[in-house]
């Protein structure tokens, strides 16, 4: 497919994912489209980051920066400001620009699309090998993925806005499981029940291993007190 026609399918799923998230792709192509669609979330991520970090304020030493008040390097943007010490001697605006510029790479650009491949082979696993409800291959899972993240990424550039954050949040959550249930549906070639069932079904045995890894680590602090401790 070509960019526009990326960009357009993945925003198209966000309002009619019944009609655009049936499309035959393979994990290279669902990539493709999700690369595509992040330039304006990026864009966005950018100049709300950067316009955020430079005049919200931040707590950046012992002492909160008054707001208003122009940060130093990296300051403002949570984990971002390991970046900002180090090119805090340019300039405070170069080193926030720079450091929101960097967090954007591997926040949208590598950690998300590593977030989509584990939880599209979570997913795979359960409903192809457990439940044997995916009839198809992983490309089709992580196509769906993909499909269901793009309200996450549109508004990503809203977690710099606390009051925004909190209201997008919720929304975001919602839309994304409908989506995901639908572009399931449709990649695999299956009922939406059966998507719903799968989705919640892989929710519950995650829940499950969590609790049984914390139950587990407790016990066992229980049994031979904490690690490194004399």
């Amino acid at each position: 497919m070509a960019f526009s026609s990326d960009v357009k399918n993945a925003y198209g799923s966000l309002l009619h994912p019944g009609k655009n998230t049936s499309r035959n792709l393979d994990v290279y192509s669902a990539m493709k489209v999700y690369y595509s669609a992040s330039i304006l979330p990026f864009i966005l991520f950018l100049i709300f980051g950067i316009a955020f970090s430079l005049y919200a304020g931040s707590p950046c030493s012992a002492s909160a920066v008054p707001i208003g008040t122009p940060v130093t390097a990296g300051c403002g943007v949570g984990g971002l400001s390991i970046f900002g010490g180090l090119i805090s001697s340019i300039s405070p605006y170069v080193g926030v620009a720079i450091a929101v510029f960097i967090g954007g790479i591997v926040f949208l650009l590598v950690l998300v699309p590593i977030s989509i491949l584990v939880n599209a082979a979570i997913y795979q696993l359960v409903g192809r090998r457990l439940l044997m409800t995916y009839a198809r291959g992983y490309g089709k899972t992580f196509s769906a993925i993909m499909y269901s993240y793009m309200p996450f990424l549109l508004f990503s550039w809203t977690f710099f806005v606390p009051v925004l954050k909190i209201v997008f949040l919720p929304i975001v959550a919602v839309w994304q499981l409908v989506i995901f249930i639908i572009a399931a549906a449709n990649q695999q070639k299956i009922t939406r029940m059966q998507s719903f069932t799968t989705y919640f079904a892989t929710f519950f045995i995650i829940v499950l291993i969590l609790i049984f890894v914390y139950a587990s680590v407790l016990i066992g602090i229980a049994a031979n007190g904490m690690p490194f401790t004399g």
